[in-house]
């Protein structure tokens, strides 16, 4: 969680905020007896975006998905959103600054 963390931080210094962190409790392979099996949340099904997009107020046709698994970015494309691919494990870099802007990283 400390990347979590940390972009929370980075966020707050312009102002934005996340609103929610949620996730998948179901696995088709768990260990877990009542938690074994496939669900509509879990990439690259679309059901967790979905759910998102009807729980807060966002514009689908400004929103997009980055991520660095093609499993979230089919998951995106299946909930109509653009999704777009970084490479590695971190997006430092990724996101263009608007001019007179910076970004931390």
């Amino acid at each position: 969680m400390p990347c979590t963390i940390g972009l929370v931080g980075q966020l707050a210094t312009h102002g934005a905020r996340i609103d929610a962190f949620e996730y998948g409790t179901f696995h088709p392979d768990g260990r877990v007896e009542r938690y074994r099996r496939a669900s509509e949340r879990r990439k690259p099904q679309p059901g967790m975006i979905i759910d998102f997009l009807g729980k807060f107020p966002v514009d689908a046709s400004r929103s997009f998905l980055v991520d660095d698994q093609p499993s979230d970015i089919q998951a995106a494309r299946a909930a109509g959103l653009p999704g777009h691919v970084f490479p590695g494990r971190q997006s430092a870099g990724f996101y263009p600054a608007a001019p007179g802007e910076r970004i931390a990283s």
